[in-house]
């Protein structure tokens, strides 16, 4: 059973609650109780007891914590950027059209496409984008002729937001 739909079942469907204080509370005696008191139901071992007992064949990870990503499937748009959360990161224009992942670490971002690659600094500020200096001289390399040029700057000041629309 999925660990969500047994909290549901077991616990917020079987409860009512008189103030916050009450939603605190319940939650910590209910956890003391299936892990401490009552047998599980798929082994019928209390869960407590049988952490106690697997506890000698407990290995730790052989990748540090900070080493561990969320793999995340993408598709690089026709901009060269990857959205996630509302955050845009680019990746070298040759990357369009192809599908790839983005390895979301706690303090970086790794995207590969095929056989390329791009990595930033986490965004966290709303809307944010990383997009180094590189990525944004290839970009504009990129693109043909005086008029495509003047579009790709016309698009990057529209991002920018206000400041940029009032300087149009």
């Amino acid at each position: 059973m999925r660990i969500w739909g047994w909290v549901k079942g077991s616990f917020f469907e079987q409860r009512r609650f008189v103030d916050e204080e009450d939603l605190r509370r319940q939650p910590r005696e209910w956890r003391l109780e299936v892990n401490t008191r009552r047998p599980s139901r798929s082994t019928g071992v209390i869960p407590a007891i049988r952490l106690a007992e697997e506890k000698g064949r407990l290995r730790p990870l052989s990748v540090k914590a900070s080493e561990l990503a969320l793999g995340v499937p993408i598709f690089v748009g026709p901009t060269a950027e990857v959205l996630h959360e509302m955050h845009r990161y680019l990746i070298p224009d040759e990357a369009i059209g192809i599908a790839g992942t983005m390895c979301l670490y706690p303090d970086r971002v790794r995207i590969v496409a095929g056989r390329f690659e791009a990595e930033h600094p986490r965004l966290v500020e709303k809307g944010g984008k990383a997009s180094p200096p590189q990525h944004r001289a290839a970009m504009v390399a990129a693109v043909w002729g005086e008029q495509g040029k003047r579009s790709l700057e016309r698009q990057q000041l529209l991002e920018v937001g206000g400041p940029a629309l009032e300087y149009f």
